[in-house]
C-alpha cells in the first residue's frame, strides 16, 4: 500500500506515467518533467547542474 501511495503521488506530480496492461501497471519517468524538477531542486539547493552531456544519467 505504501509503494502504491508513493507511485500515486509521483504520478499526480507528473514525474512518472503509467500504462495499465492487466494485470500489470508499467510506470516510467516523464523525462521532460523530471528535468524541470531536477533544475528546480538544483536551484533550491544551490547545487550546480552538470553541463556535460550524459554524465548525470
Amino acid at each position: 500500500a505504501t509503494v502504491s501511495q508513493h507511485l500515486k503521488e509521483l504520478k499526480e506530480a507528473g514525474l512518472i506515467q503509467g500504462e495499465i496492461e492487466t494485470p500489470k501497471v508499467k510506470y516510467y519517468i516523464n523525462k521532460e518533467n523530471w528535468e524541470t524538477a531536477k533544475k528546480m531542486f538544483a536551484d533550491f539547493l544551490g547545487q550546480p547542474i552538470c553541463k556535460k552531456e550524459g554524465c548525470c544519467k
